[in-house]
């Protein structure tokens, strides 16, 4: 794996044993040749000395060479040595002087569009967050053609980290305080809106929430799957949560961490959940909405086990207990009691699991909160299982397959894993299959890879009681690649399985 930054990425040296690899600035050779390879030699040939101090003034960088090549092709007139002569009548010997350059020439829209985008909280955009944040119709085929924006293969658009910094000074200078804070609360408010749409979409109406129901939009997610969007613009979402938190909205960061929440489930990103979460939490207490800060804290706890972390997570469940028992939201309330079980089973306590999961069902009975009852239903079942109960595991998790079914094919499929491995420790091995090739499928088709990768192990399983092992290293691997995607122990525990 490559990874490419203008930070020395320390983290990953020391943590993962990355090896650094310094790319250092092109030569005055190589950065002529680059020059050339854009404008043609014929005109550096005739200016030798002046095209020497353009490769010095752009520092031997690639990003500030191609944009003195593209204006010396836009404008076949210019001279390089007046193009030198303009960078140096900016005061600034450098690329950022280039780039200054170059800005001086837009339009005064394409000029303020520039400006603004460089204050989007985000990675990368297009063009409809460019329109609806920055509320300028300027031409970002300009902006790329002058390469002050660079435009992906994805038909997004980002800027190159010195050209964001010039974009951004110029911000500073020529937007108001009130304009620049603008267009980030318009970024913020354009993926809250879309991405509490997509966690309704993927999870339902009647899942535990609390960010208020958004107004419906006209393709809200660009013609592409709502699941599928809110994957692609993960880094975009979270990014915003931090921004909304850092600049004092609140309401909008916790908001959009609940929203991610519906990524996460399926698709374990699990430092991002984490950052999201703890963000998101922090912004509740802020504005003393108890009852969002502990869905956050409760549901982080998932994440933290993934990782091992099991006291940081006992420490946000007992937070988040308090929190619901306060607010008197008996369905907040059955959560956090359901987030204690499965702490519990994760932690090899069946016993202390099921007592949770008992309070879990007690509270959602008072609200008639079938679908809480269907999931927790479920978990009893599997608590059971680890208990070595399997005749009692088998009615509970057949129940919760029917229960499951009326509410979502996620948790139904997950419930017919479990059964599938009840199956197995039985030895009615044929049985076992039919349910987790069944379970296997709606998984997959969801893109529910977590759980995927939880049924392929559970095939694997099967395979080596049949004796099979070409089939189970096919099954492990697979379900190992999905792992190694997200990181953390998982992947170490199925590596460590497959070598065996």
């Amino acid at each position: 794996m490559l990874v490419t930054s203008n930070d020395r990425l320390a983290e990953l040296v020391g943590r993962l044993g990355a090896e650094v690899m310094v790319v250092e600035p092109l030569n005055a050779e190589h950065g002529r040749e680059l020059l050339a390879s854009i404008c043609g030699p014929a005109r550096l040939d005739a200016e030798p000395a002046e095209t020497a101090e353009l490769v010095a003034l752009c520092e031997g960088l690639p990003i500030a060479l191609r944009t003195a090549a593209t204006r010396l092709v836009e404008r076949r007139s210019l001279r390089v040595g007046k193009l030198v002569a303009d960078v140096k009548a900016r005061g600034i010997e450098s690329a950022s002087g280039l780039f200054s350059v170059v800005y001086q020439d837009l339009s005064e829209a394409n000029a303020q569009l520039y400006r603004r985008l460089s204050m989007l909280p985000v990675v990368d955009f297009g063009e409809r967050l460019a329109e609806e944040a920055t509320g300028v119709h300027g031409s970002l085929d300009r902006l790329v053609a002058v390469n002050l924006l660079v435009e992906q293969n994805n038909g997004r658009f980002r800027f190159h980290s010195l050209v964001l910094r010039h974009a951004h000074e110029q911000a500073l200078a020529g937007e108001s305080a009130t304009d620049r804070e603008g267009v980030v609360l318009r970024s913020i408010q354009y993926y809250l809106h879309r991405a509490a749409l997509a966690d309704q979409k993927i999870l339902g109406p009647d899942r535990l929430r609390f960010t208020p129901a958004p107004e419906p939009l006209d393709d809200p997610w660009d013609g592409v799957d709502p699941y599928v969007w809110l994957d692609a613009e993960r880094t975009n979402v979270l990014a915003t949560v931090r921004a909304a938190h850092d600049s004092g909205w609140h309401d909008e960061a916790w908001q959009l961490a609940e929203s991610l929440t519906a990524l996460y489930l399926s698709k374990r990103y699990r430092a991002d959940w984490i950052e999201s979460s703890e963000v998101g939490a922090r912004a509740a207490n802020e504005v003393g909405n108890r009852r969002a800060e502990a869905r956050l804290r409760s549901f982080m706890s998932r994440a933290l086990l993934d990782l091992g972390q099991v006291d940081r997570a006992r420490r946000q469940l007992d937070e988040s207990l308090p929190l619901a028992q306060e607010s008197g939201d008996v369905r907040l309330l059955a959560s956090v009691w359901e987030l204690i079980g499965r702490f519990r089973d994760a932690t090899g306590d069946p016993a202390g699991a099921i007592a949770a999961y008992e309070q879990a069902l007690t509270e959602f009975a008072k609200d008639d909160d079938s679908r809480g009852i269907a999931f927790v239903t479920m978990f009893v079942g599997l608590a059971q299982l680890a208990q070595k109960r399997y005749d009692e595991a088998e009615t509970t998790l057949r129940q919760a397959i029917e229960l499951c079914r009326k509410h979502d094919a996620r948790m139904t499929a997950r419930a017919r894993t479990g059964l599938g491995i009840v199956h197995m420790r039985q030895n009615r091995l044929d049985e076992a299959h039919v349910e987790l090739t069944a379970a296997l499928k709606v998984l997959v088709d969801g893109g529910h890879l977590n759980y995927v990768a939880h049924t392929q192990e559970a095939l694997a399983d099967l395979a080596s009681r049949r004796g099979d092992d070409a089939e189970r290293r096919t099954q492990l691997t697979a379900a190992l690649e999905i792992q190694e995607q997200f990181g953390g122990p998982e992947a170490e525990r199925l590596r460590a399985k497959l070598g065996k």
